[in-house]
C-alpha cells in the first residue's frame, strides 16, 4: 500500500485497518468521479481488523450490518457528486462456470442498494453478464 500511494495509485478492498479497507478507491477524470469498492469472501484468515492489516473479507450472504454500512457510505458519496459506484468483488469458488444463487442474490442487493456495476471475478473462468435493473454485473470476467 506504502508502493502504490508513492506511485499514485489507487487501491480498494485492503488497508492497514478494517476501516480503511471499507474504503472506496476515488478517481476523478474529465470532471466525472467513479468511486471503486473491493472486497473478497474468500481467505478470511488475511480479513483486516480494527487493528491489523488486511482484505475487506465479505461474507456470502453477508450480514445485515454490511447493508447498513454500505447505504451510508453511498449516501456519502452520492452527496459528494460521485456519479458511477463500482464494487469489484473475488467471490465463489474457482473452476465453476454459473454463479451460486447466494452470488446472484448478493449482486441483486447491492444493486437494489445503489451499486452502479459490479465487477465479479475469482472463478478463473467467465460466468457471464446481467443487466439487472438497467445495471451492469459481470459475475466473472475470468482472470481479467
Amino acid at each position: 500500500m506504502d508502493h502504490l500511494s508513492g506511485a499514485k495509485i489507487k487501491w480498494a478492498g485492503a488497508g492497514k485497518n478494517i476501516f480503511e479497507a471499507k474504503k472506496p478507491a476515488l478517481i476523478t477524470a474529465d470532471g466525472v468521479t467513479v468511486a471503486i469498492f473491493s472486497s473478497t469472501d474468500n481467505a478470511p484468515r488475511y480479513s483486516a481488523q480494527n487493528n491489523r492489516a488486511g482484505t475487506w473479507y465479505t461474507e456470502i450472504p453477508p450480514a445485515a450490518e454490511f447493508y447498513e454500512a454500505i447505504d451510508g457510505e453511498i449516501e456519502h458519496l452520492r452527496r459528494e457528486n460521485v456519479r458511477l459506484i463500482v464494487f469489484s468483488v473475488h467471490w465463489g469458488p474457482n473452476m465453476v462456470e454459473s454463479p451460486s444463487s447466494a452470488v446472484q442474490e448478493f449482486a441483486h442487493r447491492l444493486i437494489d442498494h445503489g451499486i452502479d456495476i459490479i465487477h465479479g471475478h475469482s472463478p478463473h473462468v467467465f460466468q457471464g453478464i446481467e443487466i439487472y435493473k438497467g445495471k451492469v454485473i459481470m459475475y466473472s470476467t475470468g482472470d481479467f
